[in-house]
């Protein structure tokens, strides 16, 4: 074989492992975008705001798609109870998370305490001079919005 001969082989060769290198490099990325962690997270109406909030930061650094299903906690609890899929729940208050943990709804030690939950009073600026709870029960005040007691935890406060 002389050296022209020679060098065609080698750089057909070269160029075919290069290309098989390329090929598996697309390859390998095409199927991590395929095969990304998926999340779907059930939470509490409440953490709407700060749940998308923090979404970008977390998949800046986590490869993971993240899809929310927000409502009262109660009626996510239903939800669960009747088969939705939910990959994390995350309750305003414990009285969701003990019903769905009794019936077996919850991972064995997957449960953690993550955030409070307080209630606040929020006047109106043309309001009397209302500082407190216990104002609320005076005749100046003719209307009062609280959540439903059967489905949000702060009704039930």
């Amino acid at each position: 074989m002389n050296k022209r001969r020679f060098f065609t082989f080698v750089a057909l060769i070269v160029a075919t492992a290069a290309s098989l290198i390329v090929g598996t490099s697309f390859f390998t990325q095409s199927l991590l975008a395929q095969t990304n962690t998926k999340l779907l997270i059930s939470a509490a109406a409440s953490l709407k705001d700060s749940l998308q909030e923090i979404k970008p930061l977390y998949q800046k650094k986590q490869q993971v798609a993240i899809a929310y299903n927000f409502a009262a906690s109660g009626a996510l609890q239903q939800q669960i109870e009747n088969g939705a899929p939910v990959d994390i729940f995350i309750s305003a208050a414990e009285k969701q998370m003990k019903a769905l943990r009794s019936q077996g709804l919850i991972l064995e030690d997957t449960q953690h305490d993550l955030l409070t939950n307080r209630l606040v009073l929020i006047v109106p600026n043309n309001s009397s001079n209302i500082t407190d709870f216990k104002q609320l029960t005076s005749p100046e005040v003719k209307r009062i919005a609280v959540g439903e007691p059967r489905s949000v935890p702060a009704g039930q406060y």
